[in-house]
């Protein structure tokens, strides 16, 4: 087993308060997370979480009995989606009139060019989070016009409901056995991100015994039900539903579900093959770890 030492003593992550802007780390509000007006559509907020080179994420919240464009469609010409529904209701629509109903706990993916629509019909507020496989500057939208437009992208869609994927125990991160009372699903796997789904049961460590750390990927990770302390060396945080979490490459923690129900994690890596994610597990030189909430 390695020692492990910090890289420069510093460790390389990011805890941001997905509603504020403030990350715990840095100890302030990071710039670009303010909260802005999608261009042209008054009822629609969005706010830039994390925005890396191959992987960013939004906030995004569309008010009742409004719709995302107005008229017609829009896609990202080279640019994979995933968005999970944290709360509400709303219709995602596509040119061919498919329809999807969206509600919590609900994903979709959407291909490169997939053209699409978010109708709020509901009495409520639409919150998601929306992932996308490339820095946000480079994610171009482009109107489509059903009437005018040639549809191409016939299976450029899927929508899922997480609870009912199938979970299997997660892989080992303790040697080469599994981490008992943690599974996991594969939501999705596209051509340069992906989404898991992990459940950890109250009391478990994941991973059981020292770190664990994923070279040449980078990992965007919150609660969406349920607490943990997430553990780096020298540093403990405490893991909520309104945290986001990154993790860059070779960033070693550990996730300990210290509360007394079931943590469901949504994790997103920037590659689109789980093969790709390597686990590297590290062992840290004797350290304090310091408790932040």
């Amino acid at each position: 087993m390695k020692q492990y030492e910090l890289k420069d003593g510093v460790n390389y992550y990011g805890f941001l308060d997905m509603e504020t802007g403030y990350d715990y780390h840095a100890k302030k509000v990071i710039p670009g997370t303010q909260s802005y007006i999608r261009e042209g559509i008054p009822g629609v907020v969005c706010k830039n979480l994390y925005d890396l080179e191959k992987i960013s994420m939004q906030l995004v919240k569309i008010e009742a009995g409004v719709a995302s464009p107005i008229t017609d469609y829009t896609c990202h010409p080279d640019c994979e989606e995933i968005t999970l529904i944290l709360d509400g209701e709303a219709t995602l629509e596509l040119p061919d009139g498919s329809a999807y109903e969206l509600k919590t706990d609900v994903s979709f993916y959407l291909a490169e060019g997939q053209p699409h629509r978010i109708v709020n019909r509901s009495l409520t507020t639409l919150k998601y989070v929306v992932v996308y496989s490339k820095t946000l500057k480079d994610v171009k939208r482009v109107s489509f016009h059903a009437d005018t437009d040639t549809y191409k992208n016939e299976n450029g869609c899927v929508v899922k409901d997480i609870n009912e994927c199938q979970q299997k125990m997660a892989p080992g991160f303790t040697g080469n056995k599994a981490d008992e009372g943690h599974s996991t699903s594969i939501i999705f796997e596209g051509n340069n991100i992906c989404f898991l789904h992990p459940i950890q049961k109250p009391g478990v460590s994941s991973p059981e015994e020292d770190f664990v750390s994923h070279p040449g990927v980078d990992e965007l990770e919150f609660a969406i039900t349920g607490t943990a302390t997430v553990i780096m060396p020298n540093l403990g945080l405490k893991l909520t539903p309104r945290i986001m979490r990154y993790n860059a490459p070779e960033q070693p923690s550990k996730t300990f579900n210290n509360s007394d129900e079931d943590l469901r994690l949504a994790v997103f890596y920037s590659t689109g093959q789980l093969k790709n994610v390597f686990r590297t597990h590290k062992h840290a030189r004797v350290f304090d770890v310091l408790n932040e909430d």
